[in-house]
């Protein structure tokens, strides 16, 4: 009987180790921000400064600028967000739109579905 118990008690061990290991991990991953990287796409060079707005859709806007390696993040911690557009304000060579191929787009920019990553690149190209 006491070798059932031990062996009981040790198998409850592991699963709540487990467990709490997968409850750590997760709170531990940082899903509420969001990278947004924007490379010209004809020499794959960083789009640096260039000023882009992160609109909720439905919601706010919140304007910033990409860093010196075409990134921007974006942190919508705490926020039910399920899509977001990213257009242009300024900065980009003249000339240079994001390239929507494959992407759902409007007039308020690129569609991005959180379901998407939390690290998305996006091409910008020539205006035809």
């Amino acid at each position: 009987m006491k070798k059932y118990l031990k062996t009981a008690l040790i198998a409850c061990l592991a699963v709540c180790m487990i467990a709490c290991t997968a409850v750590f991990a997760t709170a531990c991953t940082d899903t509420g921000k969001y990278e947004i990287t924007l490379v010209y796409a004809d020499d794959n060079s960083p789009a640096k400064g260039v000023k882009v707005n992160f609109c909720e859709v439905g919601g706010i806007c919140v304007p910033q600028a990409t860093d010196e390696n075409g990134k921007v993040t974006f942190d919508i911690s705490g926020r039910k967000v399920n899509d977001f557009h990213i257009a242009i304000i300024s900065g980009a060579k003249e000339g240079y739109e994001i390239d929507t191929t494959g992407l759902e787009s409007d007039e308020s920019g690129v569609l991005i579905s959180t379901d998407d990553g939390y690290k998305i690149t996006l091409n910008l190209k020539k205006k035809a």
